[in-house]
């Protein structure tokens, strides 16, 4: 489908010069597709590009320009090569060159009912906050799925829902290298109970696979998607939790950590919910609910690099929430309210991606002329640096946010998060089941043990501090209240085998 005008379309390329052993890293989000609005008719092209000394502090921002014939509204997903250059990118209505024009076979992506007689015949792009991704096909390293919710709607009463969620297939080896569709609107479930946005993916252990989890509608049903050699399909369902809501679709984001562990979600209606995922079996797990009280608005969330926090956005505000403490509520803290600032409509605080350069960006539900950043995302609190409007723009961009799979979970972490491992041993000096990382410590230290038992700390002069009980697997032990010093540690399993150590505990900066 050709557009009866032309307006140019706008692009970020997220570019890096890594020092060490990028052969194996995963690029496919190093471009990010911004449309621009109409109240322009420019189009800007950014890079940020780090030293070689692998310095992310350093990245700066350049600008170009490059014309376009197709519009992104909300819908955004692009895919670059291991090399990080733009392959391929769609709006949710059409699959895109690199070049911005339309692939081969491209057009009438989500056709329909709603593409037609609601949505203008797709003039601008489909709408959808989390709606469309793009993951590689591990049995063709040419192949790419995007997997996308098509809407729909009936009248009387008028009611909007996902009429399925489907896959197209780009060949990037086809029509001399620019790629071609060859299939095109591929029904993977076709219930019309799937709630919008969430759609979240990241790799199955096998570290070929993808999965995908859905929630369906005023349901406590999880749904597991996978995309193996056979292609999407549905695998298993799970029920945990309290129900979604009538107010669940369209209102928030969901999003993996980046070390695969964890998914969650947030709408203000039902909540912060984090689950323990196991990339292996699917499996969710440990669900925790934390509730924020904030009127009913569009929210997004995203995790920092280490997976320790998660940040919620809620228009107005901006929270991070600290998941290593046992009390989520005190690990709650209101980071920054909106300014206020216009450019020239309101620059609120909305949708969020960790890039590349470990920054998260923060998007706006209004087209406007700047981005957010939060340029520390791994430091607690104000630390985390989070800059209102800190990325100014040339021009005004779509409402859209780029969704990626997450990317790179199982390869070294680059960001700055490089903690000082030690293992507690015993008066023996055997090896213990405990391992209990940073040592030194500011606030909180990760404990992974292959045993249950409990930890008891005690100050130096061998005074009680406090006593945990340990599961097999990650624990947390929390001492930030506690005054800087050496602290001994006790843990004993539950065969009664006892081991001891120290942890030094410095000022929280």
């Amino acid at each position: 489908m050709i557009l009866r005008y032309q307006h140019r379309v706008a692009f970020v390329t997220l570019c890096f010069l890594l020092a060490k052993n990028v052969s194996s890293q995963e690029y496919q989000d190093y471009n990010w597709i911004f449309n621009l609005r109409n109240y322009k008719d420019t189009t800007f092209t950014s890079t940020f590009i780090s030293s070689v000394n692998c310095n992310f502090d350093s990245s700066t921002l350049h600008i170009n320009y490059e014309e376009g014939n197709f519009k992104i509204y909300q819908n955004n997903g692009s895919v670059s090569d291991n090399n990080g250059k733009l392959l391929f990118y769609t709006n949710g209505c059409q699959v895109l060159q690199a070049d911005h024009n339309l692939m081969q076979n491209g057009d009438s992506i989500n056709f329909g009912k709603y593409y037609v007689e609601w949505w203008d015949n797709c003039s601008f792009g489909y709408n959808g906050w989390q709606d469309i991704i793009i993951l590689n096909d591990a049995n063709n390293p040419r192949g790419y799925y995007i997997l996308h919710k098509t809407l729909n709607f009936r009248t009387d009463p008028i009611k909007f829902f996902v009429d399925a969620l489907k896959y197209t297939y780009v060949d990037m080896s086809l029509n001399i290298g620019k790629g071609s569709v060859t299939k095109k609107n591929q029904i993977i479930y076709d219930a019309d109970d799937l709630v919008w946005s969430y759609l979240a993916s990241i790799h199955h252990h096998n570290g070929k696979d993808w999965w995908l989890i859905q929630m369906r509608e005023n349901s406590n049903a999880y749904l597991k998607f996978l995309v193996n050699e056979a292609g999407p399909m549905l695998v298993d369902s799970q029920n945990i939790g309290p129900k979604t809501t009538r107010n669940t679709s369209a209102a928030g984001f969901a999003k993996f950590s980046p070390d695969g562990k964890k998914w969650a979600w947030f709408t203000t209606e039902n909540g912060l919910n984090i689950f323990d995922f196991n990339r292996e079996t699917g499996t969710l797990s440990n669900q925790l609910i934390l509730k924020i009280q904030h009127r009913r608005d569009f929210a997004g969330i995203e995790f920092s690099p280490n997976g320790r926090f998660i940040y919620v956005s809620i228009i107005d505000s901006l929270w991070q929430v600290d998941t290593w403490k046992e009390n989520l509520e005190e690990g709650c803290i209101l980071i920054d309210t909106f300014d206020g600032f216009q450019d020239p409509f309101p620059t609120t605080i909305q949708g969020m991606n960790l890039a590349p350069d470990c920054k998260i960006y923060v998007n706006s539900s209004n087209g406007v002329g700047s981005m957010h950043v939060i340029n520390y995302p791994n430091k607690k609190g104000k630390g985390c640096q989070f800059i209102q409007h800190g990325i100014d723009l040339p021009y005004f961009i779509s409402l859209g946010t780029p969704n990626f799979p997450r990317l790179r979970v199982d390869e070294v972490d680059v960001c700055d998060s490089i903690e000082l491992y030690t293992e507690v041993i015993d008066v023996d000096h055997k090896k213990t089941r405990l391992k209990i990382y940073p040592n030194p410590v500011m606030d909180i230290a990760k404990m992974e043990s292959d045993a249950q038992g409990q930890v008891y700390v005690y100050d130096m002069s061998g005074s009680f501090i406090k006593k945990q009980n340990i599961h097999e697997g990650e624990n947390y032990l929390d001492m930030e209240a506690c005054v800087a010093g050496m602290y001994f540690i006790r843990f004993v399993d539950i065969s009664g085998n006892e081991y001891g150590g120290k942890i030094v505990k410095v000022r929280n900066e």
